[in-house]
């Protein structure tokens, strides 16, 4: 097979707008995988003057512009450059908008080294081309002029396919199936395809990123005294790097004295007290003592990574300064919700049908991924919005995980839930967030440990999180699709009768479908006339109407528990006959 040639390309622009904005320079290396053929760039002379910012940008001057040939000289030599060979670039599809502005197609399909590097190194921090040179230990000649950030591209693009030699066989098993499978007109398919053909396959699937099942807790030994001595002992120890505040002395305290003798407290504090130390120093002396395990709940995510990246390891040097050993065994985890980890099942499931994704990039990615990661959290891939919704089809929000014997990866220990499951019931402290800890409390299949003590941080949210995770919403637009999406289906169903075998498949959902549109309608005019009685006589009120046991007893909430009962009457049976028309189809 004849070797594929690349022209690794990077324009300078006077701006983002192909058509509008000008090129100001050309770089081109004309390539292959493995030797530059020739290296060739240009500046360009435009017909308006470029931005103060873009000199400033790429070093590119008025003056150095004033000499320069303009785009009709050199337009022929670009299109020789550029012949036969496949365009290589970071963000390559930028420069391409702007080749076609002047007629420039190329007939092979580009490589985007950002997408590649996407799926061959999914966890990388950034994807920029400064970052990944860095990261790759690529020193580029010049940043912002075009022929070094070819360059650049060009030797990124050389790095990931030896990084993809060095992937686990496993994952490079599991790109090939996305490469091979896909659509051909997959983006980044065709590099992949060539990359994988003539891999060996690997011998079966290897343990994924294996690692040690954590140790169980166990009590450690800590000096004499109580757990709030200790604990102003702990702060003590800090001596001048660590400014001494009364009121946080005076929280830490009450926060010991209750680990240490029972009871609930609730603490109020003010801006700069330095809350997160108050709690997490008795409470890390707490759980090391006892062997047992401290819940953290917080709101927000900022605050869940502030106290992992920098409070936790803050609270870990205030306990050596009593304990040393003890805070050296000290351990924290955070635990995130099912929807945030990757189920392999599901991964193993859209692996076997790739040609029905129109764009396997995430697919593509965590194939690489699971051979890679230790912990399966989705916050390693970074993903952008537009990949979140595809994320569904391969988390564990709707698995069985942790129950279901049947599953290879929960029985080999590989099933990334269970590992973050029990990496927090070996942990003295585990960072959450509120609608987890809820959901944990009052759902089925809970995933976090058991847990003694649990301190709630930003508890003045609590009660909204809990509301939103007890609640469930219902409205008129919402039942009036539904019967209106049965409507549809009936109609569709009448039309292809003569072509189906069942021509009353469609007068079974006329009249389910039609009694919903009235129970809807029903129940929602007896739940206006209950707010506007029960909320300022306001039916528009935007005030919430707490519905406790007076009201529970009105003739206005019997009306509405009575149409309730037909709407969902309704519903029911337009269920049980869509399914009865399910299974005869």
């Amino acid at each position: 097979m004849a070797e594929p040639i690349y022209a690794a390309v990077d324009l300078e622009m006077t701006g983002l707008k192909p058509g509008f904005d000008e090129i100001i320079e050309v770089g081109i290396i004309r390539c292959t995988p493995d030797r530059v053929l020739q290296r060739w760039s240009t500046l360009i002379k435009p017909l308006e003057t470029p931005p103060l910012r873009i000199q400033r940008l790429t070093g590119i001057t008025e003056a150095m512009l004033r000499e320069a040939p303009r785009w009709d000289e050199v337009e022929g030599q670009i299109r020789e450059l550029l012949k036969g060979a496949a365009l290589l670039g970071h963000n390559v599809g930028f420069d391409e908008r702007f080749l076609e502005v002047h007629g420039i197609r190329p007939s092979l399909p580009s490589v985007d080294t950002v997408r590649l590097a996407q799926i061959i190194d999914p966890t990388a921090p950034s994807h920029r081309l400064g970052d990944l040179c860095e990261r790759y230990r690529i020193q580029p000649e010049e940043a912002h002029r075009a022929l070094a950030d070819a360059d650049a591209a060009r030797r990124v693009f050389i790095h990931l396919r030896e990084r993809m030699a060095r992937l686990p066989g496993s994952a490079r098993d599991d790109l090939a199936q996305v490469a091979v499978n896909a659509d051909q007109f997959w983006e980044s398919g065709h590099v992949l395809r060539q990359w994988v053909v003539g891999v060996p396959r690997s011998a079966g699937r290897a343990a994924v990123a294996d690692a040690p099942l954590p140790r169980p807790l166990e009590p450690a030994a800590l000096p004499e005294g109580t757990l709030a001595e200790l604990t102003e002992r702990a702060f003590a120890s800090a001596g001048g790097s660590l400014e001494r505040r009364e009121e946080q002395l005076a929280m830490a305290r009450d926060v010991a004295d209750t680990l240490q003798y029972g009871g609930r407290r609730i603490v109020e504090a003010g801006t700069g007290t330095g809350k997160s130390l108050a709690y997490l120093v008795p409470a890390a002396l707490w759980a090391l003592k006892c062997g047992q395990t401290v819940l953290v709940s917080t709101h927000t995510i900022n605050l869940q990574q502030q106290l992992l990246q920098k409070d936790v390891d803050l609270a870990r040097e205030l306990v050596a300064g009593v304990a040393p050993r003890a805070a050296r065994a000290l351990t924290a985890a955070v635990a995130k919700g099912r929807g945030n980890y990757l189920c392999q099942e599901m991964l193993d499931r859209e692996l076997s049908r790739v040609s029905e994704w129109p764009d396997p990039l995430l697919l593509a990615r965590a194939a690489v991924w699971r051979g890679v990661t230790e912990e399966g959290d989705n916050a390693e891939l970074r993903l952008a919005s537009a990949l979140r919704p595809a994320w569904s089809k391969l988390s564990a929000a709707d698995t069985r995980c942790l129950s279901d014997r049947s599953c290879e990866y929960v029985n080999n220990g590989h099933c990334f839930l269970q590992r973050m499951q029990r990496r927090a019931a070996a942990s003295h402290l585990v960072i959450v967030n509120h609608a987890l800890l809820v959901r944990s409390i009052i759902g089925p299949g809970a995933i976090l440990p058991h847990a003694p003590v649990v301190i709630i941080d930003e508890a003045h949210a609590l009660e909204d999180v809990a509301t939103d995770q007890l609640s469930f919403e219902l409205s008129e637009p919402s039942l009036q699709e539904t019967a209106a999406l049965a409507t549809e289906a009936r109609d569709s169903l009448q039309s292809r009768t003569a072509q189906t075998a069942f021509p009353d498949a469609a007068d079974h959902l006329r009249a389910p479908a039609k009694a919903l549109e009235q129970a809807a309608k029903e129940l929602f005019q007896r739940v206006g006339a209950f707010a506007a009685a029960n909320a300022g006589g306001n039916r528009f009120s935007d005030e919430r109407v707490t519905i406790g046991a007076g009201l529970r007893g009105t003739k206005d909430w019997e009306a509405v528990v009575e149409a309730g009962g037909g709407a969902g009457g309704a519903l029911s049976g337009l269920a049980e006959e869509l399914g009865k028309l399910a299974d005869r189809l």
